[in-house]
């Protein structure tokens, strides 16, 4: 498994590449990406990046779904509280 700032060092990545790929592949296609992002940061305890990627992808139950899974657990951005008052919904 990869370690936190492997993980954090792919998220930026990904994050610079999503104009680039605006511009050459179609909205579904988007919205896959962001979900399988969205696994991918929760398998890797990343929390608020996943939540941050599925909703990206406009997968309302895929949404609920991980919110719901993680809604006790603290945000893996920095000092904060529950999900429940910091989700961006």
């Amino acid at each position: 498994m990869a370690t936190v700032d492997a993980l954090e060092l792919m998220a930026f990545r990904f994050s610079m590449g999503q104009v680039g790929l605006q511009r050459r592949l179609l909205p579904e296609e988007i919205s896959a990406l962001h979900l399988r992002a969205s696994e991918w940061f929760e398998l890797g305890g990343l929390i608020t990046e996943s939540i941050g990627h599925v909703l990206r992808s406009e997968d309302v139950e895929s949404a609920a779904d991980v919110i719901e899974r993680h809604r006790h657990q603290k945000r893996s951005g920095g000092p904060s509280g529950p999900l429940e008052e910091k989700a961006p919904l």
